[in-house]
């Protein structure tokens, strides 16, 4: 996982992981993929994210859960 597409920051969404340079929360992308959402779909959905950003929030969330 690039760590560089994740980042937690107290003055974006106090504080919770998000995909780096946006707004957009780690557990609102793994939300979309455990409800079966394509990466297609998802990037449609929030087009400024890459495949790599879905991933790495995925990989970031199933670290945490260890």
């Amino acid at each position: 996982m690039a760590l560089s597409e994740i980042s937690m920051d107290p003055d974006v969404l106090q504080g919770v992981p998000v995909v780096t340079g946006t707004t957009i929360s780690v557990s609102s992308i793994v939300a979309l993929v455990c409800q079966g959402l394509s990466e297609q779909e998802i990037i449609q959905r929030h087009p400024e994210l890459t495949p790599a950003d879905i991933v790495a929030c995925v990989e970031f969330q199933h670290a945490g859960s260890r």
